[in-house]
C-alpha cells in the first residue's frame, strides 16, 4: 500500500484554529432587542455586558465596533464574569481594534481558566503548546488540554490526543492517543476523524483496520467543518485505503460515513473547526 498522508492535517487544523477559539456568550439569548439588552448592561448585569460586547465585536444587530465591545466587556470582567475575561483575551490575540499582544491575550485567558471558562482552558493549553504569549511549556499545556478534553471539548480532546501521539510533556502512548482521537471524532472534529483513518490504516494503538480507516477517512471528507486541506488529504487516503476492500465494502463504508456524519455535526466550538 502506497503511503498515507500523515502531516499536512496538523498545519492546516492549527492554521484555522489559530490560538483564539471564540464562542458565542450562553445565557443570553432571552433578550429580544438590542435596546433591552442595552438598558440590562448599562443597569450592571454582567452577562448583558458580555453579551452586548458580543454583538458589537460580531456586528450582530448593531454595526461593528471593536471600541465599544471592549468597553463592556471590560465593565463585565470587573465583575469577575470569565465570560468576559475570556473575550478580552481574544480580542488581544486578534488584534481587533487593539495592538496584537499574545502576552496580554495569555494572561486574560489565564483568568477566564481559572475560574472554569472551557474556551479559554482550550486556548491556555494552546498557548503554551505553541508558545504563544508565553513559553512554551507541553506539561502545562497538557495540564490545560486534558481540563478541556473531561468537559467534552472536542478541539481539546483532539490536541491532547495528539500530545500523546508525538510524547510531548507525555510519555508517547498510541493507545491513550487513539482514545481522545475517537473521542474528539465523535464529537464531530474533522481532524481527529482524518486522524482515525491514518492510524487505523497503520495500526497505531488500535488493531490494523482498513474497513474503519475508510470509513473515518470518510467522514472527515465530508464534514462540513473541514479544511480544504484536510478535505484534499482525505481523497488521497482514501484512494490508496480503498486497494485494500472490496468495491461492495466500499459502497457500504460511504453509506455508512454519510449516515454518521448527518448526525453528529461539530458545534462545540464553530469558529474552531478541524
Amino acid at each position: 500500500m502506497n503511503w498515507l498522508v500523515i502531516s499536512t492535517v496538523m498545519a492546516g487544523t492549527i492554521a484555522l484554529m489559530g490560538i483564539a477559539c471564540a464562542k458565542e456568550p450562553a445565557n443570553t439569548n432571552h433578550y429580544d432587542s438590542v435596546n433591552m439588552l442595552r438598558r440590562s448592561a448599562e443597569a450592571g448585569n454582567s452577562d448583558s455586558q458580555v453579551k452586548l460586547g458580543y454583538e458589537y465585536y460580531r456586528a450582530i444587530g448593531v454595526p461593528r465596533d471593536y471600541t465599544k465591545a471592549m468597553k463592556w466587556f471590560r465593565l463585565a470582567a470587573a465583575h469577575a464574569n470569565s465570560d468576559a475575561e475570556f473575550y478580552i483575551g481574544v480580542i488581544y490575540d486578534d488584534g481587533d481594534g487593539v495592538k496584537s499582544d499574545p502576552v496580554e491575550a495569555v494572561k486574560w485567558y489565564r483568568r477566564a481558566a481559572s475560574t472554569g471558562n472551557l474556551a479559554a482552558q482550550f486556548n491556555l493549553g494552546a498557548a503554551y503548546d505553541f508558545g504563544h504569549g508565553t513559553r512554551q511549556d507541553y506539561n502545562l499545556a497538557m495540564k490545560w488540554y486534558r481540563i478541556a478534553a473531561k468537559r467534552n471539548f472536542a478541539a481539546a480532546q483532539f490536541f491532547l490526543a495528539h500530545m500523546y501521539y508525538l510524547g510531548h510533556g507525555v510519555q508517547k502512548n498510541y493507545a491513550e492517543a487513539a482514545k481522545w482521537y475517537l473521542r474528539s471524532a465523535k464529537n464531530g472534529f474533522a481532524a481527529a476523524e482524518f486522524k482515525l483513518g491514518v492510524i487505523y490504516a497503520g495500526g497505531q494503538g488500535v488493531p490494523l483496520d482498513f474497513s474503519a480507516a475508510y470509513f473515518w477517512t470518510a467522514v472527515a471528507k465530508d464534514n462540513q467543518g473541514a479544511s480544504s486541506q484536510i478535505q484534499s488529504d482525505a481523497v488521497n487516503n482514501l484512494s490508496i485505503i480503498a486497494s485494500q476492500l472490496s468495491n461492495a465494502e466500499i459502497k457500504r463504508l460511504r453509506a455508512r460515513a454519510a449516515i454518521w456524519v448527518k448526525s453528529h455535526p461539530y458545534n462545540d466550538c464553530p469558529e474552531c473547526r478541524g
